[in-house]
C-alpha cells in the first residue's frame, strides 16, 4: 500500500517468501525487501502509475532487466509468456486518488499455469478447427456455434473480463470443456476478490481507530491536507490515564465508546476524528462555515465565527460532561478540555477556491496544517487555567520561547556530557561550640568562562528531565573538592533524583567509593509540597545513614510546611527558610514562627540551621532564639573555592 505521492506506507509478504525477498534484495544490494520493490521492482512502474492514475486503470509492467539476475529460468520464461510480473492499482475515492495498491505476482505458478493453457489451446485450436471442419459438415450449424461461443469466451478471458459465466448445452466433451475453463475463470475472480478485500481492509487499519471506528490522526492530517477545512476542536478527557489505572483498561475503553457516542450523537455538521489515547477532534469544513444551514451555530463574520465555535465547543462539553456516564449500571464522571482554533475568513474564502492555498496573517490560523496544533495550544491553556474552552490567540503560539527552551536544553544536554558543572560553596556560621561548615551550590561554567547561576538553568534543567545528570556531577565534583578537607559540607538533593532507581544506584555507588569523604556530606532534602513520596525518602535515607550522612529538610517553613515531616522522616538537621529569615527583624509573625521552630527541632534533637542572614539584627535574634547555625551574605557569599570562602568569612 502507497500513499498518494507514491511513497511505501505498508508491505507484506507471502509467508514463504520473505526469506527469499530478503535474499534477492541482498543481492541486488538494496538494504530491505522494501527498497528491493520500490526503488527495483516498481522503478519504472510506479512514475508511469503516478502519472496516469486519474484514469484509475491498473497499471501492468515486467520487472527491470537489472532485476532478473536472481530470478530462475523458470521465472523468466513465465513472465514472458505472461507479458507482466508488476502491477500497480490506483486507488481513487469520489474522484480523489488516495493511494495506490502494488503488487509483484509470483509469475511462475501463472506463468505454468498459462503456459499450460496456452499449449492446450493451441492444441484445443487445432482440434477445434479439425473438429470444425468435421462437425461443420457431420453434425452441422449448432455445434458450429457451440465452438464459436467457447472461442470467443476464450478471448474474453485473455482480455481480463472474468465477469463472463460459459454456458454451453451440451453432453459431450465441450461441456466438460466448458465446465473447466469456469472454475479457472472463478478462481481467478475470487483471488482478485481477496485482493479487493484485502486492500479494503488495509485503508481501514491505516486510517481508522480500532475501538471506536472513527478516523484516526493520520486520516485527519490526510483530510486537512485534502480537504477545506475552516475549524477544529480538540477535546481531549482530564487525568484519563489516572481513571484507568482506578477503574481499569476495560472499563477505560467503554468510557471512550460512551463519549464517542456522545459527541456524535446530535447529527451535526461536523467530522469527529480519534486521535489519541484520550483525544477527539471534531472538524468543520469551510463550506459548511459560509452556508446558512448551520447558522444556528455558525455565521459567516469572523467574529461571530469564533462566537459560534465557542458556542459549539460549550455544546459539545454539556454533552459530555453534564450527565454521568452509565456503564454497566454505574455512573462514571469525567470532565474534558477543549481547545478550538479557526482558519482567518480570508484563508476560508481562499481555501473554497483554491485549495491549498495560504494567506499570511499573524492574528489568526493561516494554514489547514496548522489547525490541530493550534487548537491543542488552545487545549492545554484552557486545561491550565481550568477552563471549559479557549480558542487559539496568536500569543500562544510562542515560537520564540519554544526555540529559547530548545536551545537551553541543547546546552543542558552538552554540559551534563562535558560536565560544566562546577560547586561553589558557602559558609556556614555556627552559633555553637561547633566547627565551621560549607554548603556546596550549583553554577554552571560555559566554554567561555561564564558562570551560570541556578535562575538562569534550574527550571529548563528539571523540564527537560536533565537535572539528575547535573546532580550526579555536582555530587562526584563536590566530594572530590572536599576530599582532603577536614571540613562538614552539605548538597541539594530532590525527589526526583532518588525516586528514580537509577539515579539513586548512582549516587549510593558514589558515596560508597568514597567512605571517609561521605561521613561528612548533609544532604538537604526540599521541604514543602514535593515531600509526598514518603517511601522513596525513607528508603533513601536508610541507605545513606549506615554510610555516615547526614539528612537535613531544606527551606522549612516554606510552601505547605508540616511538622510531621519532622516526626515522620530520620532527619539531623532543619534548615530554616530564607523567607521567615530575610525579614525577621521587623516582622513579629515570622519572629514567633522561628522561635516555635527552633524550640521544637531542640525538643525533638534536630540541629538549626537560618538561611539569608543579611544584616546583624537578625543574627542578633537567631542567637536569641538559640539557633545553631546561620548562612547568609552578611557571613560570606559564594566563592569558586573553599580558600576564597574562607578569606571572605574572616574579612567580614
Amino acid at each position: 500500500m502507497l500513499d498518494k505521492n507514491g511513497q511505501l506506507i505498508t508491505l507484506r509478504h507471502r509467508g514463504q517468501n520473505v526469506q527469499i525477498q530478503q535474499s534477492r534484495a541482498e543481492q541486488l544490494g538494496f538494504n530491505n525487501s522494501r527498497d528491493y520493490f520500490v526503488d527495483g521492482m516498481w522503478r519504472d512502474l510506479l512514475p508511469k502509475a503516478i502519472a496516469e492514475a486519474q484514469k484509475g486503470q491498473i497499471v501492468i509492467m515486467s520487472r527491470p532487466q537489472n532485476m532478473n539476475g536472481v530470478e530462475t529460468s523458470r521465472t523468466r520464461t513465465a513472465e514472458l509468456i505472461l507479458g507482466f510480473s508488476q502491477f500497480v492499482q490506483p486507488i481513487v475515492y469520489r474522484g480523489q486518488l488516495k493511494g495506490f495498491y502494488a503488487g509483484s505476482i509470483q509469475v511462475k505458478l501463472y506463468g505454468d499455469e498459462l503456459l499450460r493453457m496456452f499449449l492446450f489451446q493451441l492444441l484445443l485450436l487445432g482440434g477445434v478447427i479439425v473438429l470444425s471442419s468435421w462437425l461443420f459438415t457431420r453434425v452441422g450449424k449448432m455445434v458450429t456455434e457451440d465452438i464459436l461461443k467457447l472461442t470467443k469466451w476464450t478471448q474474453n478471458i485473455v482480455k481480463g473480463d472474468l465477469s463472463q459465466v460459459l454456458t454451453i448445452n451440451s453432453q459431450d466433451e465441450i461441456q466438460q470443456l466448458s465446465e473447466n475453463f469456469n472454475n479457472m475463470r472463478q478462481s481467478l475472480q475470487d483471488s482478485f476478490t481477496q485482493i479487493a478485500e484485502q486492500n479494503s481492509k488495509l485503508y481501514q487499519e491505516a486510517y481508522f481507530n480500532g475501538l471506536t471506528a472513527l478516523p484516526n490522526r493520520k486520516k485527519l492530517y490526510s483530510d486537512l491536507a485534502e480537504q477545506s477545512i475552516g475549524a477544529l476542536l480538540v477535546i481531549n478527557i482530564n487525568d484519563f490515564g489516572e481513571f484507568n489505572d482506578f477503574y481499569g483498561v476495560d472499563t477505560g475503553d467503554e468510557i471512550l465508546l460512551e463519549v464517542a457516542n456522545r459527541l456524535a450523537a446530535k447529527n451535526r455538521p461536523v467530522t469527529l476524528y480519534k486521535t489519541g489515547p484520550d483525544e477527539f477532534v471534531v472538524t468543520l469544513t469551510t463550506q459548511i462555515l459560509t452556508s446558512d444551514t448551520v447558522s444556528n451555530f455558525v455565521s459567516t463574520e469572523s467574529s461571530n465565527n469564533h462566537l459560534q465555535l465557542a458556542k459549539l465547543g460549550q455544546l459539545l462539553f454539556d454533552d459530555v460532561c453534564q450527565k454521568p456516564l452509565l456503564i454497566k449500571d454505574s455512573e462514571y464522571y469525567i470532565s474534558v478540555s477543549i481547545g478550538g482554533a479557526l482558519l482567518s475568513v480570508n484563508q476560508q474564502v481562499l481555501a473554497k477556491n483554491i485549495p491549498g492555498s495560504t494567506i499570511a496573517n499573524s492574528s489568526s490560523t493561516t494554514s489547514a496544517n496548522q489547525l490541530h496544533r493550534h487548537a491543542d495550544l488552545a487545549r492545554r491553556f484552557a486545561k491550565k487555567q481550568q477552563l471549559t474552552y479557549c480558542c487559539f490567540s496568536s500569543e500562544m503560539a510562542n515560537s520564540a520561547a519554544f526555540e529559547e527552551n530548545m536551545r537551553q536544553s541543547r546546552m543542558l544536554a552538552k554540559a551534563a556530557q562535558e560536565q560544566w558543572v562546577v560547586p561553589y560553596v558557602q559558609l556556614i556560621q555556627p552559633l555553637i561550640d561547633a566547627p565551621i561548615k560549607f554548603e556546596c551550590l550549583m553554577r554552571l561554567q560555559l566554554p567561555d568562562g561564564q558562570i551560570l547561576a541556578p535562575h538562569q538553568f534550574m527550571a529548563a534543567a528539571r523540564q527537560s528531565r536533565i537535572y539528575p545528570q547535573l546532580m550526579r556531577c555536582m555530587l562526584q565534583k563536590s566530594i572530590a573538592l572536599f576530599k582532603n578537607q577536614p571540613y562538614e559540607f552539605s548538597v541539594n538533593i530532590t525527589l526526583d533524583d532518588i525516586a528514580i532507581a537509577q539515579n539513586l544506584e548512582a549516587i549510593v555507588s558514589l558515596l560508597k567509593s568514597e567512605p571517609d569523604t561521605t561521613q561528612r556530606i548533609t544532604f538537604e532534602l526540599l521541604e514543602s509540597e514535593e515531600i509526598t513520596n514518603y517511601e522513596a525518602v525513607e528508603h533513601f535515607i536508610k541507605l545513606v545513614k549506615p554510610l555516615g550522612c547526614k539528612i537535613a529538610i531544606d527551606d522549612f517553613g516554606a510552601g505547605y510546611s508540616n511538622f510531621v515531616h519532622l516526626l515522620s522522616l530520620d532527619i539531623d538537621i532543619i534548615k530554616i527558610d530564607g523567607s521567615l529569615i530575610r525579614h525577621l527583624d521587623s516582622d513579629p509573625k515570622a519572629q514567633l514562627l522561628v522561635e516555635t521552630i527552633a524550640i521544637f527541632a531542640h525538643k525533638m534533637g534536630k540541629k538549626t540551621v537560618a538561611e539569608f542572614v543579611e544584616n546583624d539584627a537578625i543574627l542578633s535574634l537567631l542567637n536569641q532564639y538559640e539557633i545553631d547555625y546561620a548562612q547568609g551574605y552578611l557571613l560570606g557569599k559564594p566563592a569558586a573555592t573553599i580558600a576564597q570562602a574562607l578569606a571572605i568569612y574572616s574579612a567580614e
